[in-house]
Order: structure tokens, then sequence, then C-alpha cells
């Protein structure tokens, strides 16, 4: 690539919401998968601190959802890598004094759906 190609090249902002839905896509897309998830954890791993608070509770919702779900059905290649993922993300929302997300299942036991059907 020459000089004027490389200082016309587009610059994407790491805390940029629409990079995140993209590194979100990529990791709901690389979940079940092993070929690929490894690498999209590589190359997600190291931008967790610059990126963006929506970004970052996309992939806590995602992973915990996910991860959790594994549990009671098909498993999920890489589990323990991707777990170490989730959390890095949480660790850096902690870091910056946001709440953590809780799952479902997790709320549903703290507050039970009344049963409509009684």
């Amino acid at each position: 690539m020459d000089e004027e190609s490389r200082a016309s090249m587009p610059v994407v902002a790491l805390d940029d919401d629409n990079f995140g839905v993209v590194l979100n896509a990529a990791i709901k897309h690389t979940l079940n998968r092993q070929a690929m998830s490894i690498k999209v954890m590589n190359f997600i791993t190291p931008l967790i601190p610059w990126l963006s608070t929506q970004t970052l509770k996309g992939m806590d919702e995602e992973l915990t959802e996910s991860l959790l779900a594994s549990q009671s059905g098909m498993p999920i290649p890489n589990f323990d890598l991707w777990e170490k993922l989730r959390q890095e993300a949480r660790a850096e929302r902690a870091r910056r004094g946001e709440t953590l997300y809780v799952s479902w299942a997790q709320r549903k036991k703290e507050y039970p759906f009344r049963d409509v059907s009684e």
C-alpha cells in the first residue's frame, strides 16, 4: 500500500459504539465455533480498556447468557477462554464503576415471576 492510500485510509475509534457492535457480532458468531473463536478473543482482549461502555455491557450480557446456557445444553468450545474474556470485560466494567450484568436465571431466582396460571 502506498503512502497516499495509507493517508486516506479510514480510522476506527476503539471506543466507537459501531465498532463495538462489530466486535459483539464477532463474539456471537464465533461462540459455538472452534476455528475462529481464539482469533476473535485474541483480537478483542487487548482492546478491552479502550472499548465503550455500551460495547462492554453488550459483551458482558452476551457472554454471561451464552456461557450460562451452555451449562445446561450444548457445550461451547473453548469455554474457559470465553469465561476469561467475560471476566476481563467485567473487571473493566467494575473498574469504571458500572453495574455488572446479572443473568436472567439469577434474576428469576431473586425475583421469581408470579405464575399467572393460578
